[in-house]
């Protein structure tokens, strides 16, 4: 149980004492370029894989690629594993409004925008927070002989309304190419006094990628 907080620690020191200071400007600068440019770079294919944790045992995860061929035409597979339940998602989006769902081999549905996973609404609203403290470094690298930057980004945050409450902290780890692509991004969060992660975050793209072209599913 105490492998992953230790894993934790020891990225985030390694990348501390590698890299070099850095601003928020030049850090949310460059993180929404990247995500301007790269989720826009047609035909793009965007993985994420998120692993949920409760006291330290493996809770929820959840793997999804998707593959846009433009901002309004996309397919997606969504793999959630909870509870030794495995659930398939697929998803359509052909125009804006006219999106497809269906889960495992049943039959497809109309849906405006998203497919939800079972017995969960489709929007789901985070609320930003203010840290109490954050921390911005860059460092020069390389990946395959090609020069990258790797941002990182450390946040602690505590719950005012309840002085009891165990701190927070959300660790970001962005790898941007020369071109200000993004390559991937990796995020952990979790509590502090001691170290417990309670999620992570794992994105990577592929962009000027070659998919099937999309079109509505046969009913």
């Amino acid at each position: 149980l105490i492998s992953i907080p230790i894993a934790v620690i020891f990225v985030s020191v390694s990348a501390w004492a590698q890299a070099k200071p850095t601003s928020a400007g030049d850090y949310n600068g460059t993180i929404m370029y990247a995500v301007s440019e790269t989720n826009s770079a047609y035909p793009v294919i965007f993985k994420v894989e998120t692993e949920e944790f409760e006291n330290g045992k493996s809770a929820r995860k959840e793997t999804e690629i998707s593959e846009n061929e433009s901002e309004l035409h996309s397919r997606s597979t969504k793999i959630v594993v909870r509870g030794g339940k495995m659930t398939t998602i697929y998803e359509i989006l052909v125009g804006e409004g006219n999106g497809f769902c269906k889960e495992g081999n049943g039959a497809w549905r109309r849906s405006r925008f998203v497919c939800p996973e079972p017995g969960e609404s489709e929007l789901r609203l985070r609320a930003p927070r203010q840290p109490e403290s954050v921390k911005y470094s860059v460092e020069d690298k390389k990946i395959d002989g090609k020069n990258v930057k790797v941002y990182h980004k450390y946040a602690i945050f505590s719950d005012d309304k309840e002085k009891s409450a165990k701190k927070t902290f959300e660790d970001e780890i962005a790898t941007v190419d020369s071109d200000g692509y993004f390559i991937s991004v990796n995020k952990t969060e979790g509590t502090l006094g001691p170290v417990v992660v309670t999620q992570t975050i794992k994105e990577s793209w592929i962009i000027k990628a070659k998919i099937e072209k999309v079109i509505e599913p046969i009913k």
